[in-house]
C-alpha cells in the first residue's frame, strides 16, 4: 500500500485517502486504486461472488438448500417474533440487520444505506450457524457410533497416549486467543463520554457537526468493546451516518474466498436441531 507524507502534519498515510487521518488535511492528489486483474478460472471470473444484496443472499441460500425456517433467518422480512435473525429495508430506505432475543426485544446489528455491508453482517452469522450445526451433527454421529463413549479406564489411557497432542492444542488455542484479543477495535460506532465515535481500519473519527479525524483517550482505545454500539441509531441524536462522510471506505470484499464452497451445502434430508444458543445477547 503506497503512503504519502501529509503537507500539514508531516505524518504518513494511505495515498488513496481523501484526507490525512491524523490531522484532517486534504490529500491534493488521491491515488486512484488500480483494479486487480481477474485470473482465468477464478471464482470471480466464473461469476461466483459473495452475496451483496438481499436477493443474492436469498438465491445463495436456495442454491445450498439452507433451511432458513429452521435456522430462524428471515430475508427481506421485518419478523416480529422472538428468537430470530433477519434483514429488511425500512421505510426510510435504510437496511436493517437485527436479532430478536428470547424475550422478544430487538438488537439492531446495523442500520444504514449500505446494502452490501448489511448483507455481509447476516451472511457471516448464517455461516456461523451452519458451522455450529455441522459440528453438532458430526459429534452426534460420533457418539452414536461409539455406542455410549469410552469407559473411564479407556479414556484415561487415551489421554496418556495423546497428552503431547492435547498440550499443543492448548498452547495453540491460548496463542489464538491472545491474537484475537489484540486484534484491535472492530469497525463501527462507539459512544464514550457523551461523544460519538467511529472506528475504521484502526483510525478513529469523532462527530462534531460532521465527522472529523480524532485521537481518542486510552480508556476508549484499550476497552473499545465496552463502548461499542450495535447499530447506527444516531439519527435520533442529530448525528449523520458515517457512511455519508468523506472518510467512509467500503469494506474490502475478497470475492474469491470460500463463500461458495461445499461447507455451505446442506442436504434436504439432513436434520437441523435446535441446539440452543445465546438468545439473550445482542448478536
Amino acid at each position: 500500500m503506497k503512503k504519502r507524507v501529509c503537507e500539514y502534519c508531516g505524518q504518513r498515510f494511505d495515498a488513496a485517502a481523501l484526507r490525512c487521518p491524523h490531522c484532517g488535511g486534504p490529500n491534493p492528489e488521491p491515488l486512484q486504486p488500480r483494479a486487480p486483474e481477474t485470473p482465468a478460472g477464478s471464482a470471480q471470473a466464473q461469476g461466483v461472488l459473495k452475496p451483496k444484496s438481499i436477493e443474492e443472499l436469498r438465491a445463495f441460500a436456495a442454491a445450498h438448500h439452507l433451511p432458513l425456517g429452521k435456522m430462524r433467518v428471515h430475508l427481506g422480512e421485518d419478523f416480529p417474533g422472538a428468537r430470530a435473525f433477519g434483514i429488511f429495508r425500512a421505510e426510510d430506505g435504510d437496511f436493517v440487520v437485527y436479532k430478536n432475543k428470547a424475550d422478544g426485544t430487538r438488537a439492531v446489528r446495523y442500520k444504514g444505506p449500505d446494502e452490501a455491508h448489511a448483507v455481509n453482517e447476516l451472511f457471516l452469522k448464517m455461516k456461523e450457524l451452519v458451522g455450529q450445526q455441522k459440528s453438532y451433527q458430526a459429534a452426534r454421529r460420533g457418539r452414536t457410533r461409539a455406542g455410549g463413549g469410552l469407559k473411564p479406564s479407556s479414556w484415561l489411557q487415551t489421554v496418556k497416549r495423546n497428552y503431547k497432542l492435547y498440550l499443543l492444542i492448548l498452547l495453540f488455542s491460548f496463542g489464538l486467543w491472545n491474537v484475537m484479543r489484540d486484534r484491535g477495535p472492530q469497525r463501527g460506532y462507539y459512544s464514550y463520554n457523551d461523544d460519538y465515535y467511529y472506528c475504521q481500519d484502526g483510525d478513529w473519527y469523532c462527530y462534531d457537526d460532521g465527522w472529523i479525524p480524532a485521537r481518542v483517550d486510552d480508556e476508549l482505545a484499550d476497552n473499545a468493546d465496552s463502548y461499542y454500539q450495535s447499530g447506527s441509531f444516531y439519527d435520533s441524536y442529530g448525528v449523520e451516518d458515517f457512511a455519508d462522510s468523506d472518510y467512509y471506505e467500503a469494506e474490502a470484499n475478497n470475492d474469491r474466498d470460500d463463500w461458495n464452497d461445499d461447507d455451505w451445502d446442506w442436504d434436504d434430508n439432513d436434520d437441523w436441531d435446535d441446539i440452543g444458543g445465546d438468545w439473550d445477547s445482542d448478536w
